[in-house]
């Protein structure tokens, strides 16, 4: 298994990684890059793929486990889970009362100092222990019968038994690979490995964009979103749908139909249903219309959904433009029982909303119906994934709902 490095971003070819052990140094001897390094040297503390674990956990046997230093060790059995480069086992100098002495630990356990415990020597003997890299220390039996050291530990080599060097280059996109060389008993460094198999690589190039399409309307128009390619190698988010190729209005603009009536534009640049206009009748109403006692100016009654429902006879009117006459006595003010809660009880037999059944009719199951809310007006757009049947006043989309290019 490749070792893997928790950074923060790619270097062309990376510093190199080096932990020497000596007085007071960590010595890592479990992690290695390639087929025989890394966390699988741990036998059933392995780092595998079997699970989704988040940045600071490893993967053991498919259940996460903590790794803070994210040296693919669990945290359990690092020597060191703030240190990166020490994982399962490791060594450091200790001091004895009289000579020196080696810390050693194994899957998390570090063991006593092994330096000597006896002092005592006969006045005028000498001897040489090893100490940090393979170097060593001289000392001779002092008049008092101890031992006492001759200068600092001498001859030592480039790096500690057991640890690891680890060296990145970058590959594929977004991608890298990792070598290593371990330092032999001699205090000497090893050949580097191959470089391992690439990791973390993305999915695109850099800049780079991908489209679709799809139809949009019954004469065969077109619509496109467009998304691009991160600095990560990731795709971003699709852009909204762009305008239809056989669109014949511009989206959210109104007009006249009919007999005094008005339609919309959906954002798809297909009209919508045609509200027709009828007699004013009698006066003496709320001032919230414009042009006929029955044309209710719409952005008066945002909030009622029902009002539409409860009243038959008013019909919407979208070019107010804040500019508001008395109203037919048939279209009142809207109040309390237009605001209508849609029941989950009254449901009917579409599948678009979420939870509890009503009107708040999810986005993406009528997504290729660009004038279902304007046809439906209890029916709200919520931004959910459907699992539930809507309130009856919110029916199955159908072939009106998506608009007409004449």
């Amino acid at each position: 298994m490749a070792w893997r490095r928790a950074g923060t971003g790619l270097a062309a070819v990376a510093g190199i990684l080096l932990l020497l052990a000596g007085c007071g140094r960590l010595g890592y001897a479990s992690h290695g890059s390639g087929e025989d390094a890394g966390a699988g040297d741990a036998g059933d503390a392995s780092a595998d793929a079997g699970c989704a674990c988040d940045e600071a956990e490893v993967c053991v046997e498919g259940a996460c486990l903590p790794d803070g230093d994210g040296d693919r060790v669990p945290d359990g059995i690092d020597c060191d889970p703030a240190d990166r480069m020490v994982g399962l086992e490791a060594r450091r100098e200790c001091m004895g009362a009289c000579a020196p002495g080696f810390e050693v630990c194994d899957r998390g356990v570090w063991a006593e100092c092994d330096a000597p415990t006896d002092c005592t020597c006969t006045p005028g003997e000498a001897r040489l222990l090893p100490c940090g890299d393979c170097g060593s220390l001289g000392q001779r039996c002092g008049a008092d019968g101890t031992w006492e050291s001759m200068g600092g530990c001498a001859g030592e080599g480039v790096c500690s038994p057991g640890a690891h060097q680890f060296e990145e280059e970058p590959c594929g996109l977004c991608g890298r690979r990792f070598r290593s060389r371990t330092c032999a008993e001699s205090c000497t460094w090893g050949g580097w490995t191959a470089f391992g198999a690439c990791e973390d690589a993305g999915v695109c190039m850099p800049g780079a964009m991908e489209t679709e399409a799809r139809a949009c309307l019954p004469g065969g128009g077109r619509q496109e979103r467009a998304r691009s390619c991160l600095s990560t190698c990731v795709w971003d988010d699709w852009a909204p749908w762009g305008a239809c190729s056989g669109s014949v209005c511009t989206p959210t603009t109104s007009r006249m139909c009919g007999t005094g009536g008005f339609q919309r534009c959906s954002a798809a640049g297909t009209w919508c249903v045609c509200w027709p206009n009828s007699d004013s009748g009698s006066s003496g109403g709320w001032v919230g219309c414009r042009g006929s006692g029955l044309n209710v100016c719409a952005e008066l009654v945002t909030g009622y959904p029902c009002y539409w429902e409860n009243h038959p006879r008013c019909q919407r009117n979208f070019a107010c433009a804040a500019m508001y006459g008395t109203c037919n006595m048939d279209c009142p003010a809207p109040g309390a029982t237009d605001m209508c809660m849609c029941p989950p009880a009254a449901v009917g037999d579409f599948v678009g909303c979420a939870g509890s059944a009503g009107c708040g009719v999810c986005m993406g199951a009528v997504e290729d119906y660009p004038c279902y809310f304007e046809n439906h007006p209890p029916c709200e757009a919520v931004d959910c994934t459907a699992d539930s049947r809507c309130n009856h006043r919110c029916p199955a989309p159908g072939d009106a709902d998506v608009g007409t290019l004449l």
